[in-house]
């Protein structure tokens, strides 16, 4: 049997999928390898660091609810996931007056 963590764990990777395929097709795969990267990273902690287990699970569920929101199209970077704006986008990095 499985306890309660992993159930839940279980349950995010499929709502994560779910997610995946409304977005555009061309977008999928970049998801995918996003959220398998994810959890790729996270099977390396220990099993009973429920503490971390637990963080990592409320994580996930935020990019979830990030990830089903009308807004995201894709990811940027590794596993943060990226919303479609109607405005340019302020600079990241340093500002120009730092450079």
């Amino acid at each position: 049997t499985r306890s309660g963590l992993q159930r839940e764990v279980l349950a995010l990777a499929r709502a994560l999928s779910r997610a995946i395929r409304t977005k555009p097709i061309e977008n999928q795969p970049a998801l995918r390898a996003a959220v398998r990267g994810a959890f790729d990273a996270s099977s390396r902690v220990d099993r009973t660091n429920f503490a971390r287990i637990e963080h990592l699970i409320r994580q996930g569920r935020k990019q979830l609810e990030l990830l089903q929101s009308e807004r995201c199209m894709g990811v940027h970077a590794h596993v943060h996931v990226q919303a479609r704006t109607d405005g340019p986008q302020p600079h990241e990095g340093r500002s120009a007056q730092n450079r």
